[in-house]
């Protein structure tokens, strides 16, 4: 089903040390509300062990900070991909009911996009960049996870959607988004009365913020599709 280039065969056995991209030291911790798009890793006190909870591609945490409050500050604030907030609160405290491995990978790499380095020709998922590495690893974890359906899979899917756009492979990233409008009947998002079962929040999850993240990502999808 899934067409397949270089950056498609496989999985990255890629570790990126990019000191070259290091921010400096790690802001200090604060509330979410009180963070200006940033502090996800001032909140973890051990950064090497939170990275590699999310991604095998690199431990260098400033690079990690970086990437992330990049894809924040210029894509996500423009295509609301998901409750940042939820998001950042999951990924602090190592639970998956808002963020997971292919999330994390699949915002990584459309973050590192624009690091496409002179080695690869300008092409973004060149073999040798840290996008294609990113992705690698997001689609690692897409293949463990068929069968799998959850919101988190639906916001993973679009923003792969969005990258795959970006290096011009638009038939590959329309696989990702028919996948994620089929995930999204089958949990009853677009359903004014979805499926009691669909509302159940996972262990850990209030339901204010579980119908906040069905909310917002039913919303992404619409949007997306405008």
């Amino acid at each position: 089903m899934w067409g397949r280039s270089n950056a498609d065969k496989g999985t990255s056995t890629f570790r990126y040390q990019a000191t070259s991209f290091s921010t400096g030291s790690v802001p200090s911790p604060g509330t979410l509300e009180n963070m200006d798009t940033w502090g996800i890793l001032g909140a973890a006190n051990n950064s090497l062990q939170f990275i590699g909870h999310w991604t095998s591609v690199t431990n260098d945490a400033a690079l990690i900070e970086k990437l992330l409050t990049s894809f924040f500050e210029h894509i996500h604030s423009f295509f609301h991909f998901f409750d940042m907030y939820l998001f950042v609160e999951d990924m602090n405290s190592h639970r998956t009911n808002f963020c997971t491995p292919l999330l994390v990978n699949a915002v990584l790499a459309c973050a590192a996009a624009p690091l496409v380095g002179r080695n690869n020709n300008g092409h973004i998922l060149g073999p040798s960049s840290l996008a294609s590495h990113f992705y690698l690893e997001a689609r690692k974890h897409w293949h463990a996870q068929e069968g799998q359906d959850s919101i988190t899979r639906i916001q993973a899917a679009i923003i792969l959607t969005y990258l795959l756009n970006q290096a011009g492979r638009d038939k590959v990233g329309m696989m990702f988004q028919q996948e994620a409008l089929r995930i999204a009947h089958t949990l009853g998002l677009f359903h004014v009365e979805p499926p009691a079962y669909a509302l159940l929040p996972p262990n850990g999850a209030s339901l204010d913020n579980w119908i906040q993240h069905r909310s917002v990502t039913s919303w992404m999808l619409f949007n997306w599709q405008a």
